[in-house]
């Protein structure tokens, strides 16, 4: 009785004579509640995340349509006022209304939960970038943000943040500034050199790993990146891809291990001979797309009540051609001494 109540968003309401209509564009219907309907447009404005469940059943009619929309899955439970959820991040309202479609029970938990969460981005190309401006979107309390390059014309058709203004300057940097004009509640750390020719303390304060098309960067890793949730993002042609999630304390290999078992073609890229029109085929699309995937999936390490964690063990692909989305399981075998079992 003491959660707050809090009518799902978007809703929309109408009334004509004294019918009340609510629509449910979720599941494409509209229901209709006789009586009138300034009383019932009344009660619903009542449900505005402000009034505990206790308050609304003491308005009159006010437990029976509770129930009737609670049991339509429109009522949003909070753990404290919606005006206290907000106070301080006004920025974060929409971001609560979509966690709000993924759990009615106390969305506001994963803002609370991320705000602590600092991520580590590695390669701050057009996977990268998209990633970091969705996470910070998305409520994460700070980004560590790694790439040893500079911006170039050929970036500029995916990698949003940069201007051609920006040319020459180092990437993290301009990515610094573009995210902290616009999410102040962000804490920034930038490291324009390999992030894993630094000491390991560097980077204790990361919480998870995103490799942005640098995975090959966790081959000689220190030991830190054997224990934190490591998650990979790319593509190859038209079709973009997100994991494997690497978890050891959910019982799969490790991201180091990993990369270890995949040096079969290491001789082959030591020597390889670049080609002067030999591009990366980085189109503005898949890079967007497989950057958000990768965001998404990187919430779900620290919210699970948003949903299954997405990627452990798995690789998502999407086909740009068809934009058919499909799910496998990794058959990679690996050898690591740092997994752990278990059943999660």
């Amino acid at each position: 009785m003491n959660d707050y109540i809090w009518l799902l968003p978007p809703a929309h309401v109408s009334s004509s004579g004294d019918v009340m209509s609510l629509m449910d564009f979720n599941n494409h219907r509209c229901m209709s509640f006789p009586g009138p309907a300034e009383d019932g447009i009344a009660l619903l404005g009542a449900m505005d995340g402000e009034r505990t469940e206790r308050e609304i059943v003491q308005l009159q009619n006010g437990a029976d349509l509770l129930r009737v929309l609670e049991d339509q899955e429109l009522i949003v439970r909070l753990q404290r006022p919606l005006s206290t959820v907000l106070s301080g991040r006004v920025w974060a309202s929409r971001q609560l209304a979509y966690y709000a479609q993924l759990t009615r029970q106390h969305p506001d938990r994963c803002l609370d939960a991320l705000s602590k969460v600092r991520v580590a981005i590695i390669g701050l190309g057009g996977i990268g970038m998209q990633a970091a401006q969705a996470l910070a979107g998305a409520g994460v309390g700070g980004v560590i943000l790694s790439d040893f390059d500079t911006v170039d014309a050929s970036n500029l058709n995916r990698q949003f943040m940069f201007a051609i203004d920006d040319i020459g300057r180092l990437k993290v940097e301009v990515a610094q500034d573009f995210l902290a004009a616009r999410h102040p509640h962000l804490e920034i750390e930038v490291h324009a050199i390999n992030p894993f020719e630094q000491e390991s303390s560097q980077w204790e304060r990361a919480d998870l790993f995103l490799f942005c098309g640098e995975t090959h960067l966790a081959g000689d890793a220190n030991q830190l990146i054997t224990h934190k949730p490591v998650i990979q993002a790319g593509y190859i042609g038209p079709q973009g891809l997100v994991g494997p999630l690497r978890w050891v304390e959910r019982g799969t290999p490790c991201h180091s291990c990993t990369v270890r078992a995949s040096e079969q073609y290491a001789d082959f890229y030591a020597n390889e001979v670049e080609l002067a029109t030999s591009w990366n085929c980085s189109g503005a699309t898949v890079n967007g797309l497989m950057g958000n995937i990768l965001a998404e999936a990187a919430t779900r390490v620290f919210t699970p009540w948003l949903g299954e964690v997405l990627g452990r063990d798995e690789i998502i692909y999407v086909d740009m051609k068809t934009l058919e989305m499909r799910r496998e399981l990794t058959q990679q075998q690996v050898e690591c001494p740092h997994q752990i079992p278990s059943s999660a």
